[in-house]
């Protein structure tokens, strides 16, 4: 690899990290708050598997404190089995896990859809930043 192809790398994952800094922004001010709306029905199922996990070491798979009990492994918005719950959640908690979830997704997002934007539909650098 040549060093234009990783300048312009390190160039697509440096503004992916400041446009997802900038969106979450408001997140990031108040630490250790979630949001409001949809964000306290994920809190709660996060909260769940990051009880489970910590407290009893193993899986949420049912959630006793919804409508007197439902299945979370059958929850299709449950997010407790993926790869950066694992990562972010259990060790930093639910409002810190899912502010790095979001931004860390955010980052993934705009990085794949600006390359998308290049490679398939050749856009210019700019269409494709716009695209992202």
């Amino acid at each position: 690899m040549t060093a234009e192809p990783r300048a312009a790398t390190r160039w697509q994952w440096g503004l992916a990290v400041l446009v997802s800094l900038v969106m979450w922004a408001p997140a990031w001010i108040e630490l250790h708050q979630s949001g409001f709306g949809d964000w306290q029905q994920f809190s709660h199922w996060w909260e769940l598997g990051v009880v489970s996990a910590r407290r009893w070491g193993e899986l949420a798979l049912w959630d006793p404190h919804h409508c007197g009990g439902v299945s979370q492994w059958g929850q299709p918005q449950a997010q407790n089995y993926g790869p950066l719950y694992l990562l972010f959640a259990v060790p930093l908690g639910t409002v810190l896990g899912q502010k790095l979830f979001l931004t860390v997704h955010t980052i993934l997002g705009w990085v794949g859809t600006y390359r998308l934007a290049r490679r398939d539909a050749e856009l210019a650098p700019v269409g494709a930043f716009f695209a992202a």
